[in-house]
């Protein structure tokens, strides 16, 4: 029999990319502090940054009870770090919530009044930097799909190498690999820029 209610429609919710950045004595920062107290909290919305889940779902990959679930739950929609990006229905009917991070990111700092704003533009480009480059390592892994298998390829220009080791050689994918080659240079560029403001 055709089921009336869809169980499991796609997430259509785009991954958020706006930075959340708290000063530590801002009341809105209180929120946060309260709801990731609990260890608890933070493996629920730990779990919600890979992907989106209702309450049962993250009940059992947490290993916790539905009603403690929800209880973190409500705690972090309170402090505004998830929302509710879809609703679900279970066999019976039943609708379920499904929650996701509000934010791509979330960073509570304590600086100076005067050097808040080039810090929050600081965390805003270091943070859209990455962003890029693991678009862009996405993209280049979805481009560059050999035909061959890679192992073999190495294997067959290398005849000294045995396939276990030609394995751990092309263990990176061509994405990974410019993905983490890309990370390395956002680090050395935002170190170097922010040691020579401090020379300056």
């Amino acid at each position: 029999m055709k089921r009336l209610l869809p169980q499991r429609t796609p997430i259509r919710q785009e991954a958020p990319n706006e930075l959340n950045a708290l000063r530590i004595n801002e009341e809105a920062a209180e929120d946060v502090f309260s709801a990731l107290a609990s260890k608890m909290s933070r493996e629920i919305l730990s779990e919600l940054y890979t992907t989106p889940q209702n309450a049962s779902d993250l009940s059992d990959t947490v290993e916790t009870s539905i009603q403690n679930t929800k209880y973190h739950l409500d705690k972090l929609r309170d402090a505004d770090l998830i929302e509710v990006v879809d609703t679900w229905y279970s066999d019976s009917g039943s609708e379920m919530k499904v929650y996701a991070p509000t934010n791509g990111s979330l960073v509570i700092f304590a600086t100076e009044k005067k050097n808040e704003s080039n810090l929050r533009k600081t965390l805003a480009r270091f943070l859209g930097a990455i962003a890029i480059v693991g678009i862009a390592s996405k993209l280049i892994d979805h481009l560059v799909r050999p035909t061959n298998d890679p192992q073999s390829n190495v294997v067959a220009t290398n005849p000294s190498l045995n396939p276990e080791t030609a394995g751990q050689i092309v263990s990176l994918s061509p994405g990974e690999l410019f993905f983490w080659i890309g990370l390395i240079a956002i680090v050395f560029t935002f170190s170097w820029r922010h040691h020579a403001r401090v020379l300056g």
